[in-house]
């Protein structure tokens, strides 16, 4: 039996070749289509940037909005009566998870809470946002709010009412 050779069975491999190496083998044409293909990348680039840029510009007016309305929902400071208040507000970072409010629940009793949502950014304000908003409306049902222990239990059973979901303390 005649043996084969294997080096002249086996089919030709392919080859690949560099963009420069086309533009070489075609001559002009291949450099006007090289000069082509750049421009069309060049084009595609300053698209992308574009698009990308203006998507942070709307995500930072969106977030600069977000620490607006936090900054908006906090109180007043009292100027007149037995209790007085005055304060000043300097978050880390433009939003984040600081807050606090306070208020009269009746003639005889005064509400004040710090709110310390651990993160920075739009989840950790959410949570405080949402918390500030439930103490200030009196939202949370069938709670008592002149005593802070069922304040608390109230607001983990709202916001966490999965099984072992008590985060606030």
């Amino acid at each position: 039996m005649a043996s084969v050779n294997s080096e002249k069975a086996r089919p030709e491999m392919v080859k690949f070749y560099t963009i420069t190496q086309m533009a070489y083998v075609f001559g002009a044409a291949g450099h006007f289509i090289l000069g082509l293909l750049f421009w069309w990348l060049a084009v595609v680039e300053m698209v992308w940037f574009n698009l990308r840029n203006q998507a942070f510009q709307q995500l930072h007016h969106e977030i600069a909005e977000a620490a607006d309305y936090v900054r908006a929902i906090l109180p007043a400071p009292i100027e007149e009566g037995h209790i007085r208040t005055a304060w000043r507000l300097t978050p880390s970072t433009s939003l984040g998870g600081d807050a606090f409010g306070y208020h009269w629940i009746d003639q005889d009793h005064f509400a004040l809470y710090l709110i310390d949502v651990s993160g920075h950014g739009v989840g950790a304000a959410l949570l405080s946002v949402s918390v500030v908003n439930a103490l200030r409306m009196h939202s949370l049902p069938d709670t008592n709010f002149k005593y802070p222990r069922k304040v608390l239990a109230a607001l983990n059973l709202a916001l966490y009412p999965g099984p072992g979901g008590c985060r606030a303390a």
